[in-house]
């Protein structure tokens, strides 16, 4: 009913970082119907349910001639602060600067599809590290002689938690290594939470 909305002050919140929710109080703001302070709460960071998580990687190796760049996206479960669990798949294409007359240097096309589990090493911080891992099968579906077989790459990196409700609840950076069968590369990788 419109008599019981409340509007709140939003510039006279105080933030308790140290509840588990991080509860906002409203110390100035209208009362409801019973005459006691409205409190709401803001989760910094998603706690559980369905996640899905983007990412832009690039992977290199010794020389940028042997230097690539894919998109991989993955769906799953966040059962706590902690852990994520999920799945996905991607799309790979390099190098990025060719050689065509090196078989092991024209250009390919990949599908990594990997199970993937993350470990948020904080919580109720702003920014939390994390240990990503994913594992599975590259698909080779054009050119080269690299990159189909066994896929591995783990890392580890560093999230911004937005605070955006139901939209990007953070924003990923992170480093390691991928292997694409037996070659194996740096990566670098930027990604979002939703």
């Amino acid at each position: 009913m419109l008599s019981q909305t409340i509007y709140a002050q939003s510039k006279l919140c105080i933030v308790d970082s140290l509840n588990k929710d991080t509860v906002i109080h409203e110390s100035n703001a209208k009362k409801n119907t019973t005459g006691k302070p409205i409190k709401y709460t803001a989760k910094r960071d998603k706690i559980e349910g369905i996640k899905m998580i983007g990412e832009i990687e690039l992977t290199t190796a010794n020389s940028s001639r042997d230097s690539w760049l894919g998109y991989l996206g993955t769906v799953g479960y966040q059962f706590n602060s902690y852990v994520y669990l999920g799945g996905g798949t991607g799309i790979t294409i390099g190098p990025l600067y060719p050689d065509f007359s090196e078989d092991e240097l024209k250009q390919s096309v990949y599908i990594p599809v990997f199970g993937n589990i993350r470990l948020n090493l904080l919580k109720n911080f702003k920014y939390i590290p994390f240990f990503d891992l994913k594992s599975g099968y590259s698909l080779k579906i054009s050119n080269g002689k690299r990159g189909e077989g066994f896929y591995y790459s783990p890392s580890i990196g560093v999230k911004s938690v937005t605070g955006l409700k139901n939209f990007i609840n953070a924003v990923t950076l992170s480093i390691g290594n991928t292997v694409y069968k037996r070659h194996y590369y740096f990566n670098f990788k930027m990604g979002l939470e939703f």
